[in-house]
């Protein structure tokens, strides 16, 4: 599944940092090439990630990024989703996170709500949206987005809560009891 590799490659370059080609395509168990196109279209999907040529050469990401990524394991990047999440819905929510800007996100039958959007986490199959909460500041909520239907980018701005980290959060939230 090709949405599993990418994120194989993403946290691999996240974990790694600066890899070869032939690395990453021995690592996911795939060609040069499909490593190439799949690092052509992480790219055109606005992810930034910096390819190099010649000495020094490899794929990474930017720094930019390293903070975005949500510490998956092997088995979650890997597993098939349950939902049918639209095409285009998780790239507009990952350009929310990174730009700082409000995504109206529409779930299930109920009625569009404006979110600011922290970051993604995949887990047990389940896409979970974490977003800094309306009330508290610096309140941060997590939706579950398996029955997301619709997403729009907004113009919006928002400033994250102070010293928010994505990974500490979800990490903090996953061994928390319930």
């Amino acid at each position: 599944m090709r949405a599993a590799r990418l994120l194989d490659m993403l946290l691999g370059l996240q974990h790694r940092g600066n890899t070869t080609s032939p690395q990453l395509a021995e690592t996911l168990e795939v060609s040069e090439r499909t490593v190439l196109r799949d690092v052509e279209a992480l790219s055109e999907a606005g992810v930034p990630i910096f390819t190099a040529r010649g000495a020094g050469s490899g794929i990474e990401l930017t720094d930019g990024l390293q903070r975005h990524l949500t510490a998956l394991t092997t088995d979650e990047a890997g597993c098939r989703s349950r939902n049918r999440i639209p095409h285009g819905a998780l790239r507009r929510l990952a350009r929310g996170v990174q730009r700082r800007r409000e995504v109206e996100v529409t779930i299930a039958r109920q009625s569009a709500v404006t979110v600011r959007p922290l970051g993604l986490a995949l887990k047990a199959g389940s896409w979970y949206l974490v977003c800094a909460g309306r009330g508290d500041i610096g309140a941060v909520e997590v939706v579950c987005i398996d029955d997301l239907r619709a997403t729009r980018l907004t113009n919006r701005r928002f400033t994250p809560p102070a010293g928010f980290d994505l990974t500490d959060f979800w990490s903090r939230r996953t061994l928390a009891p319930r």
